[in-house]
Formats: structure tokens, sequence, C-alpha cells
């Protein structure tokens, strides 16, 4: 199957009756006129991989982008990080002697870390698209939840789009809309609200005209599902999951392996063989990456099915379906990087919003953390802006129904009581 530009039909054209304005992104100038700062310069720069498709997607759209502006210093001063667990926002300990940090679908609110780096003299780029409670005072901050920009859709990778936007407009270039295929794959994967019309028009555009080497390989592997043609279904249930299955429980290098397949310069490079069988040989990155993601897809669910099995006897066993909120405290902590997962299916099963929580003792203080999610057509529509009203919590960090979350074993036991008088009128089922 040919998933080339000439192949495939491009039926919604752009339109500036369709794409919001740019000059309604706050910040978006000033981001740009930092990183030209940089790239003037010949400083070194880092790109976070924040740990997800978007987060991938994200860092990936900018990479390709400014390679082909600024092949050069993409390839040469521009060095890229993936989180060794996952995690999200800076990890302030690896970076080295650069002068720019860019985090693309991270970092809002880490301002703490934006105040240190820039006592430090080094500048932060954001460009999220999760809650915040304010603009950074230390940082560049491009987000389209904060400031006037309506359309709230576009997730981390969109945001990016819009970034490289600018820069085609200052170029008078066309290369963000030949990326869109990536902003469709990090807006699907992330579950954002399609009806905006700017978001439908990156989805429509994204999935009839797939430009990346990963996106494609994809395609191809699962020609027999996908029949030639993307749309959002295809995406949640062929190429998301494989993406998000490595970022949850791959190893360093095959999260390495997976990003750089994304990469136009990168996905086609030889690299040895890890195919049983083929010890010596040789294959493309992006060949090995999507093996790669069929591979431990296969392994996640296992490992997710066991823990379900075993966290489902724990609800009956300690009726922890008498609180309003289903809790799951584990003394041995499961994977985190699954635990999120886990509690999707459990919260979808019971038809309950759904904490799963392991111990944690690092700094001689007992506390609860993990992963909240909750169901669809829920009656508690903001599970993660209840949690943080309760006063209760260390924090609820994400989207309004899929977070991660921290309690401290001192207010667990007041948490629960108030959580259970707060919802106690509200009919989950």
């Amino acid at each position: 199957m040919d998933y080339s530009k000439e192949a495939i039909r491009e039926y919604v054209n752009p339109s500036n009756k369709v794409v919001e304005d740019l000059s309604k992104i706050e910040n978006l100038k000033e981001g740009a006129e930092m990183f030209m700062k940089h790239v003037r310069a010949g400083d070194k720069m880092m790109i976070v991989v924040d740990e997800d498709c978007d987060g991938y997607t994200s860092s990936a759209f900018f990479l390709n982008y400014f390679n082909k502006l600024f092949p050069s210093v993409v390839q040469n001063n521009i060095k890229y990080v993936v989180h060794p667990n996952k995690a999200h926002g800076i990890p302030i300990d690896l970076i080295d002697e650069e002068k720019l940090i860019i985090a693309p679908d991270s970092s809002s609110n880490e301002y703490d870390i934006h105040k240190e780096l820039k006592e430090r003299g080094i500048d932060v780029l954001v460009i999220d698209h999760h809650e915040a409670p304010k603009f950074s005072e230390y940082a560049c901050v491009i987000n389209n939840q904060l400031g006037e920009y309506p359309n709230k859709s576009l997730s981390g990778v969109g945001m990016v789009w819009k970034f490289c936007s600018y820069f085609d407009k200052l170029m008078n270039t066309n290369y963000a809309y030949e990326l869109l295929d990536l902003a469709a794959l990090g807006v699907c994967a992330d579950m954002m609200d399609l009806r905006p019309l700017e978001t439908r028009w990156v989805m429509v555009n994204g999935t009839t005209t797939i430009n990346n080497p990963f996106i494609r390989a994809m395609c191809i592997k699962n020609e027999y599902s996908i029949k030639g043609q993307l749309n959002p279904h295809k995406i949640a249930f062929y190429l998301a999951p494989g993406i998000n299955s490595v970022t949850r429980i791959g190893t360093i290098e095959e999260k390495l392996t997976l990003f750089e397949s994304m990469l136009d310069f990168k996905a086609y490079e030889l690299i040895p063989s890890t195919a049983r069988g083929k010890k010596g040989q040789m294959e493309t990155r992006v060949e090995q990456s999507c093996r790669n993601c069929i591979n431990i897809r296969n392994r996640q669910n296992r490992s997710k099915d066991e823990i379900t099995e075993e966290l489902e006897k724990k609800i009956k066993d300690k009726n922890l379906l008498d609180n309003r909120l289903l809790i799951i405290k584990n003394t041995n902590p499961i994977n985190t990087g699954i635990t999120g997962l886990v509690a999707n299916q459990i919260a979808n099963k019971y038809q309950r919003p759904t904490l799963i929580l392991n111990r944690r003792d690092q700094t001689g203080q007992i506390t609860w953390e993990g992963s909240g999610r909750n169901y669809s057509n829920s009656p508690l529509k903001d599970l993660r802006g209840f949690l943080e009203s309760t006063g209760l919590v260390m924090y609820a960090q994400g989207h309004a129904s899929a977070f991660g979350c921290g309690i401290t074993d001192d207010n667990f036991t007041e948490f629960v009581q108030k959580t259970n008088e707060l919802l106690k009128d509200i009919e989950f089922n």
C-alpha cells in the first residue's frame, strides 16, 4: 500500500476560516525569539521528551520541523532526553552545558524548576496544553489553557504545530503542514475533543497525508486493519497503544529507538537487529521500533491483566466499594508504568472514580502516590479538580479525568472521610 502524498487524496484544504489566528496565542513571538537567540549563538539546547504518545510526537514534530530549517543546529546542538521511567517534566539532573531547555507537552507548572534554571542562566521554553494556575515568571510558556486562545482542545503536539506555523509565516514556508500526521497521532492519543473545527482540521489532514516514517511503517504493518486510510478509531486501536506501552514499560534503549524512529533524519539508519534468530544482522531503526511496539504491548497487556485480577480480589475482600471513591492502596507497589492503565480499566468496569496508589517512604514520610482515573459519563466531571478542592492531597496533576496524584499517610483517613461526605449524594453506577 502506498501511503505517499500522491497516493492518498487530501480532501480538506487549509483554510484561515478554520485555523485559529496565531496572534491569539500568548508568548508565541517571545518563544520564537528565545529559540532563535540560542540558534544564532550556536548554544547547546536540550528537548525533554515527555513520557506518552503526545509527548513523543510533540518533540518529534519540533525536531523534524526545525531540521528542515536548520539541520546542522538540530543534529549537532539539540540533545533529546527521555525519562528512564514513567515520569514527566524537566529532569534537571540531566542538564549539562545546555543554555535552553525546550519542554513540549509538559512543565507549565514547574515554577521552582523554572526559577532555579533561570538563576543558573538557562532559558526554558514550554509548549504545552496542561492546565496550570498561571504563566511562569521564569520561563516562556506557550499554553492554550492559559490566556485567550479559543481552542482548548489542541494537545501538546497541537501547540507545537502552532509554534512551527508561526515560523512558516515568517519564513514563507509550509513545513508544519507536512508534519500534521504526527499532530493527528498525538491529538488522538491524548483523547482530545475533536469537535472544534481547528482540531478536526488537524485530524482530517493529518490522517490523509502520511509522511512520517514511523507512522507510515505502522500503517503498513497493520494494513489488514487500517486498509489504507487512518482515522481516529484506527489510531486509537492500532497505533497509539503500542507507543504508550513502550513509554510505560520499555527499556531506555527501546524508548530511544521509538522516538528516533519518528525523526526523519534517524528513522532509516541501520542498527543491530534484535529480532529472534537475526543476531549479527542489521535492520532499520523504524523496523525495529514497530516490532518493539507490538511485542511490548503484548507484554504490557499480560501484566495488566494479572495485576487487574489481583486488585479485583482486593476490592472484594476489603469491601473497597463501600467508599465513594474506589481507592486501592498497594503496600507492595505495582509497576508505575501501568498504574494508570490498570486504574482506567478498573474505573470503567466498576463505574467508579478510581485511585490506585503505591506506598512510598523515600524521605522518612509515608506517602501514597499513583494514578487517578474517572470513567466515561461519570457525574463527577472533574475528578482531579475535586481532589485538589479537598485540600488534603499533596498534588493532583494532569487532566481532569486522568492524572497523577499523591496523599500523605497522615492525611489519608481524613481524605477518605471527607470525600465520602462530599460525594454522598452523587450516584455512581
